[in-house]
């Protein structure tokens, strides 16, 4: 065999080798990113879990909440969350009717939002405004 049937057999070996480490490297990256891919859906599940679970945990603190300002009896602990809840809500509506009054826009009184101070209801919620 001459030397350049030498080159080619050990060009085509080569290529043949370089063809099948190719092909595992492809078939590694597909399985690589088929797991990031369910890994992904894994996660993005367990924050819809997550936060459908914390939804239920809102809704049950503001029904206690709504009972203990109807005069349900509850720890102290749960009074004084409340009272800070009270603090914090009286604390929010007078910076509402700072910002209205720097805006020249007055606060609806049913819902809390804007509207503007020549405004007779509220854009939001329509309610007649003062």
């Amino acid at each position: 065999m001459s030397d350049v049937n030498k080159i080619i057999n050990n060009l085509k070996a080569g290529a043949s080798v370089i063809a099948n480490e190719a092909e595992t490297l492809t078939r590694n990256v597909i399985s690589k990113s088929s797991d990031i891919a369910d890994r992904a859906k894994i996660n993005f599940a367990i924050r819809e879990i997550e936060n459908r679970l914390n939804d239920a945990y809102l809704f049950i603190g503001k029904c206690v909440y709504e009972q203990a300002k109807n005069g349900a009896e509850f720890s102290d602990d749960i009074r004084e969350k409340c009272g800070f809840i009270d603090g914090c809500t009286d604390e929010i509506n007078a910076l509402k009717k700072d910002l209205a009054a720097s805006k020249s826009t007055v606060l609806c009184p049913q819902c809390g939002n804007y509207a503007a101070e020549t405004s007779k209801f509220c854009p939001e919620c329509g309610a007649k405004l003062i």
